[in-house]
C-alpha cells in the first residue's frame, strides 16, 4: 500500500484514527494509522478505549474517524454476519519479535479451524515456548484480524480470551460462528 498525501501528512503528525461501534459481540473500538490497523478492543466503552489509546500511543494525536476505519469496520461486520472468511485490511504489528511471529502465525489459521498453543509455538520456531505463546495471545493488539480465538489448549479446552467468563463467551460465539465447535 502506497500512502496518499493526506496519509503521509497524518504519519508525519503522528495521528491515530479511532472509532467505536456496537456489534453482536459487544462494543468494538478500532484504531489505525495511515499504514493499517494498530489496535482493536472488544466489549469496551469509547471513554475506556480512548484511555487505552492514550496509554499505548502517548505521542500521537487521536482523531475520531469512522471514514478512516471504514474498510476494517465493514470487514468486521461482514465477518460477524458469517459472510467474510479472510480479512484483507493492513495490520501494523508492534511488539517483541517472538510475539510478532506468533501473531503472524496465528493470522494464518484458516477460518473454522483451531490450533493449539503448542502448534503455534512450533510454527513460530520455538516448540517449547507454549507459555510465551499464551502471553502473546493475551497481548494480541488486533483480535479478530489476528484470530487468537482460534487458539486453544492441547487438551481441546478453549482456554482464555480477553477478560474472564465474558471473554470465553465471546470466544465460544466466534468459534460457533465459524463452525469450529
Amino acid at each position: 500500500m502506497i500512502p496518499d498525501l493526506s496519509d503521509i501528512i497524518a504519519i508525519m503528525q503522528n495521528k491515530i484514527f479511532y472509532y467505536c461501534f456496537d456489534s453482536s459481540i459487544g462494543n468494538i473500538g478500532i484504531a489505525s494509522s495511515p499504514l493499517g490497523i494498530v489496535y482493536l478492543d472488544i466489549g469496551i466503552k469509547e471513554r475506556e478505549f480512548l484511555l487505552r489509546l492514550k496509554q499505548k500511543f502517548p505521542v500521537c494525536k487521536l482523531v475520531k474517524s469512522g471514514k478512516k476505519n471504514l474498510k476494517a469496520i465493514r470487514e468486521i461486520k461482514s465477518y460477524l454476519k458469517g459472510n467474510l472468511k479472510v480479512f484483507k485490511s493492513n495490520l501494523v504489528l508492534q511488539g517483541p519479535p517472538f510475539w510478532v511471529s506468533v501473531w503472524e502465525k496465528t493470522g494464518e489459521i484458516p477460518y473454522g479451524k483451531m490450533y493449539s498453543y503448542k502448534s503455534i509455538a512450533k510454527k513460530a520456531g520455538n516448540p517449547k515456548a507454549v507459555r510465551a505463546v499464551g502471553s502473546a495471545m493475551a497481548k494480541n493488539p488486533i483480535p479478530l484480524f489476528i484470530p487468537c480465538h482460534r487458539v486453544i489448549k492441547s487438551d481441546g479446552s478453549l482456554g482464555q480470551y480477553g477478560q474472564g467468563e465474558k471473554g470465553k463467551n465471546i470466544k465460544r460465539k466466534l468459534l460457533k460462528l465459524e463452525g469450529a465447535i
